[in-house]
């Protein structure tokens, strides 16, 4: 989407992009074979701090997310808010975070999603100095433009979520 934007890619035909948060285990033993068996890619926003802890993923699966094409994300350290919070507090989850899938990985990190979609203009403004391109919120939507890099909607959808609700709810979003 950012490459659309802001480098005249062109985008397929019924572009869609699917994102998975946090670093769930899950997404791992069950997102990821479904991916491959239809050619699909994610992007994968993980929440460093979290990763080894019961229910969630470990570094060697994330490695081994990015080694199978998927796009590897930051969520932040420990998932916290970050509305509201001191400057330091937002550049030790933003660029802590960052610095370390960097590390594990051998690739830059360019996007951030906001945990919980908690943020306000210093977030976005530490977003910025530490080189992020744009930022992912928890509105309701799926139209993304360049004015507003660091608020993307997006349309969520649950574990739970019937396929008929899911169905609903891109119909709700989606632009002719």
């Amino acid at each position: 989407m950012y490459d659309a934007l802001y480098n005249n890619k062109a985008l397929p035909s019924n572009p869609i992009v699917l994102t998975f948060d946090d670093g769930y285990d899950d997404v791992y033993t069950n997102a990821l074979p479904i991916l491959q068996k239809f050619n699909f890619t994610g992007t994968f926003y993980i929440a460093t701090g979290l990763l080894e802890r019961p229910g969630y993923m470990t570094w060697q699966q994330v490695e081994a997310l990015a080694k199978a094409g998927m796009d590897i994300e930051s969520h932040s350290v420990t998932h916290p808010s970050l509305k509201a919070k001191p400057l330091s507090f937002l550049r030790t989850e933003i660029g802590d975070s960052k610095k370390a899938l960097e590390a594990h990985l051998g690739t830059k990190i360019n996007f951030f999603c906001y945990p919980s979609g908690e943020y306000d203009a210093l977030t976005i403004q530490v977003l910025q100095e530490f080189g992020y391109l744009s930022a992912t919120t928890t509105w309701g939507g799926a139209y993304e433009n360049s004015e507003f890099p660091f608020e993307w909607p997006r349309v969520r959808i649950h574990g739970d979520d019937k396929a008929s609700d899911v169905a609903a709810r891109l119909n709700l979003y989606y632009r002719r």
